[in-house]
């Protein structure tokens, strides 16, 4: 492995300009990277323990990137994929998230719209890159069978190596910080939508142009939504401390007790299911509500409990994929997931709320791995 004392030209920019202060409303990302981490220490601590040796190659190679993390890597490292996104990661800002279109009742149609790409999405999404991204961290690059290992029509791959040198081991690395960040964006309702309507004939941008009075950090819709509605707020200094680590547990344990989860969600391995499940969820978010006009207690409790499920939800299904990842006994039928890199077809992109991307289904991907 190639040790890089500093930076060369191509990350300078990169690195230099990374503040490292708490990211607004990581909170909920650290929740759900630590309901993973306890879920993968009880089930298969063998998982974790691959996961942390992984995220130990960029820590080595860039010990400026990964400043915020120390005793407890999994779960400091999931704000990174924020953290960077306005301050030299701007090329993965579209990563977080699947802008389905939606319209309510003065907006019938494409034809009432000034967008008039309204009818295709960007294939550079969310609900892309989670499968693409898990395809490649399941490969095996030592494998000379593995077909990841020359691929170029992986984008999420052949991006992050552009970022890195093409050093495959630091880009997996880097990669899976990004994973674990994105299982938060995708469970997030109004990470998966955009709301058009005559005030915004071009969308609302998952909320974010739906403003509302200014309380605990959020002036936005969509900033309370990633708060899961002001439960989660705080910025939590990183790396955790013991009283910060013991809190995110507590936390995390009493969300876990609170839901209950049936098994077969927990497994479902459809990503697009996942956005379709967020994306069915996003009106609520716009019911009974006036922009400009403080939420009420009402409507906070009417959702409340769906946001923390989805929360909880996410953290089982990452502990889930990463155990599929990182098992043993699968890696060689792991390199089946490669598949995904051909897994959506939207030439024409979804026009109305009812419209499902295509993808290839992940349950595929798995019935394959335990024949």
């Amino acid at each position: 492995m190639r040790i890089i004392s500093r930076p060369d030209v191509l990350m300078l920019s990169f690195l230099s300009i990374i503040s490292f202060a708490s990211c607004f409303k990581g909170e909920v990302h650290l929740l759900i990277a630590r309901i993973a981490f306890d879920k993968l220490s009880v089930d298969n601590p063998q998982s974790i323990e691959k996961a942390e040796q992984l995220l130990q190659t960029l820590t080595k190679s860039y010990p400026s990137l990964t400043e915020k993390e120390k005793n407890h890597p999994f779960v400091e490292c999931a704000t990174l994929a924020d953290d960077i996104k306005y301050k030299g990661g701007s090329w993965q800002s579209d990563w977080h998230f699947t802008d389905i279109p939606w319209f309510e009742k003065d907006m019938q149609s494409t034809k009432d719209s000034n967008h008039q790409d309204i009818s295709k999405s960007n294939p550079e999404n969310l609900t892309a890159v989670v499968p693409l991204m898990v395809s490649w961290l399941s490969s095996n690059p030592q494998s000379p069978k593995s077909p990841q290992k020359h691929s170029d029509e992986n984008f999420v791959r052949e991006k992050i190596l552009s970022k890195f040198h093409n050093d495959e081991q630091i880009s997996r690395s880097f990669g899976l910080r990004l994973l674990i960040h994105y299982f938060g964006d995708i469970h997030q309702p109004l990470h998966c939508s955009s709301r058009y309507d005559k005030t915004h004939p071009n969308g609302d941008r998952g909320g974010n142009m739906f403003e509302v009075p200014y309380h605990y950090g959020s002036n936005d819709l969509h900033g309370v939504w990633d708060s899961v509605l002001y439960e989660f707020y705080e910025s939590i200094k990183l790396p955790l401390a013991d009283d910060s680590w013991k809190h995110l547990g507590d936390i995390s344990q009493q969300l876990i007790q609170r839901q209950q989860i049936e098994d077969k969600d927990v497994k479902n391995l459809n990503v697009t299911q996942w956005t379709m499940e967020s994306y069915k969820l996003a009106p609520r978010a716009y019911d009974g509500i006036i922009p400009d006009q403080k939420l009420d207690e009402k409507y906070i409790q009417e959702n409340l409990k769906m946001l923390e499920r989805q929360l909880v939800l996410a953290g089982l299904r990452l502990a889930h994929i990463l155990d599929v990842i990182f098992k043993e006994q699968s890696r060689e039928q792991l390199t089946l997931l490669q598949q995904m890199r051909d897994f959506v077809e939207q030439k024409d992109g979804p026009k109305h709320h009812t419209d499902e991307i295509k993808m290839i289904s992940l349950n595929e991907m798995e019935n394959l791995l335990i024949q």
